[in-house]
């Protein structure tokens, strides 16, 4: 190319790289299109150092949010909803999130076992104990549950109140299958026959042939037999 004439292409070049950039200065940029780009470029800098799930810090947050799941009583989708999302991305964001699956495993095993030694400790300091019981079902999950719960006075008075056990019903609810299941539910907490002071339970009569066969002391709860006792007044 001829020296004349790369001086005019270049200066041509030229008149166009400014004529472009008097143009992009004359268009305005929204705030919502600036925030966009800074939010893409904050998460490929916290995608960038987010926590490996091995993580010293990243394990106790899992440890923390499946505790919170087990004493608030949440859902374990709750985990992935957008509002808790956002508060964790807030408060840390090198958090790597993890799903309800993970949640699910964690505290149904993990933090279910470590509980479960935890509380057969805290009933040894009883030397007698009174429970109360009832099965309920779900109609959405096609599920049932038999509770069990302990009430204790230590030695130094301090009572107690402690749920040990849930057990699910798939088959009907007989006073066969439920001693079945309340013989089951002492012997894993090692409580004896000897140490049950009583059974509250309701006036269903699954339940009072469950207390018979199982061979417990029981009584009648009061609050239910007031309850049967309303409608019909």
């Amino acid at each position: 190319m001829h020296p004349e004439e790369f001086t005019l292409f270049e200066k041509a070049n030229n008149e166009k790289e400014l004529q472009k950039m008097k143009t992009d200065a004359g268009k305005s940029v929204t705030p919502l299109q600036e925030a966009k780009k800074q939010l893409s470029l904050e998460e490929v800098i916290h995608k960038a150092n987010k926590w490996d799930v091995n993580n010293v810090n990243s394990k106790k947050i899992d440890k923390l949010i499946g505790e919170m799941i087990a004493l608030q009583n949440l859902p374990f989708n709750f985990v992935e909803g957008l509002g808790f999302r956002r508060l964790i991305q807030e408060i840390t964001p090198r958090y790597n999130f993890r799903g309800c699956n993970f949640f699910t495993e964690f505290v149904c095993k993990e933090l279910y076992g470590k509980i479960a030694i935890k509380v057969k400790e805290l009933v040894k300091k009883f030397d007698h104990m009174s429970f109360t019981s009832d099965i309920w079902s779900d109609p959405s999950s096609n599920s049932s549950l038999l509770s069990l719960t302990c009430h204790g006075l230590a030695s130094d008075f301090e009572r107690s109140s402690i749920i040990l056990k849930f057990e699910t019903f798939n088959h009907r609810h007989t006073g066969d299958i439920m001693a079945e299941k309340f013989d089951t539910m002492l012997s894993e907490c090692n409580i004896s026959n000897d140490q049950v002071h009583g059974m509250i339970r309701d006036e269903g009569s699954n339940m009072k042939r469950a207390m018979r066969l199982a061979k417990l002391q029981d009584l009648d709860c009061a609050v239910h037999k007031m309850q049967l006792a309303i409608p019909s007044s």
